[in-house]
């Protein structure tokens, strides 16, 4: 595996100031201003880019691809912000790359947080500067009168602002159970995100590198069976799912799309299909991605997965 140095971003203290930008597309506003006013009810100061504050829209994209990584420049930049936080996903972030500046970021570690689109930039900026980047939900989503949401957003604060280890991932049994997939266990570093975006960005030097001994984790939302079907034949065949993971954690695969009268095959047959192919420990249904439940997992930390007794934990801390 690539020798990289594990950066870890200063712990967030209370009352530390949180900047929100758009790197892909615009947040609904009044999600975002519950997001917003959720995070200054916990005490922090929070702050809005310039993106995310105009009500411009570009398309589908929050702004055009240089003013959007402008915006992820500026927050790292910022001597007073410590940690950044995606306003939403949706689409683009892709698009910014060529333009974003990765010694900004390394010169100046801070805690970086999404899901989704955003895997582009959270696997990017883990993979170029070693910095730990944290999979989790977006200011839209913390929603005070959702308990799943809450649970996610408590889950996440304590991620980030201890400096012990967090163990294990906890979640209600009662309400969503994962499945095991392969037996067995192991030991390795985090990496992984939205299958979409990680298939699309490998291959390029933005994407996911040598991953022998690492744990691999994957979601998405929205898509037929077919295309989760290509996409982890592409992690596949490049070499990404590999018999020398420490483990694969399959995530929520939700509004999955069956055109009415097409024969298909259900999303956890073929992840199954795969993880045969490879026979790492991996576990399917984990509460990671598009759903009220969205446990945070940060990119680039050492974990455990226990395939058997379905936990996943978290041995090192996030942040120093």
């Amino acid at each position: 595996m690539i020798k990289v140095e594990i950066v870890r971003p200063p712990a967030l203290s209370p009352g530390s100031t949180i900047a929100v930008v758009s790197p892909s597309s615009p947040a609904d506003p009044k999600s975002l201003a519950r997001g917003v006013g959720y995070l200054r009810k916990k005490g922090y100061k929070v702050i809005l880019g310039d993106v995310t504050k105009s009500v411009r829209m570009h398309g589908y994209l929050a702004a055009p691809d240089e003013m959007r990584a402008a915006e992820l420049s500026w927050a790292f930049r910022n001597e007073e912000v410590k940690a950044v936080i995606a306003a939403g996903g949706g689409a683009g972030s892709i698009r910014i790359l060529p333009y974003v500046d990765f010694d900004i970021i390394r010169s100046n570690p801070k805690i970086f947080i999404g899901f989704s689109d955003i895997t582009t930039l959270l696997v990017a900026i883990h993979e170029i500067t070693g910095l730990v980047t944290i999979h989790g939900p977006v200011v839209k989503d913390f929603n005070p009168h959702n308990k799943e949401a809450m649970i996610s957003a408590e889950w996440l604060f304590n991620l980030i602002s201890s400096k012990d280890p967090v163990g294990d991932v906890v979640y209600d049994e009662s309400i969503m159970l994962p499945r095991v997939v392969i037996s067995g266990s192991g030991e390795g570093r985090l990496i992984g995100g939205n299958l979409t975006m990680l298939a699309v960005t490998l291959g390029t030097k933005f994407g996911m590198k040598e991953q022998s001994g690492r744990i691999l984790f994957l979601e998405d939302v929205g898509m037929e069976p077919y295309l989760i079907d290509n996409f982890l034949g592409k992690l596949w065949l490049s070499g990404v799912l590999r018999k020398d993971l420490s483990g694969v954690i399959i995530g929520e695969f939700t509004e999955i799309i069956v055109p009415q009268g097409e024969y298909t095959l259900r999303p956890e047959t073929i992840v199954a299909s795969y993880m045969q192919k490879v026979k790492v420990p991996s576990i399917y249904g984990f509460p990671v991605g598009h759903s009220d439940f969205n446990l945070a997992l940060p990119i680039g930390v050492k974990a455990r997965i226990n395939a058997d007794e379905l936990k996943l934990s978290i041995l090192e801390s996030a942040v120093d």
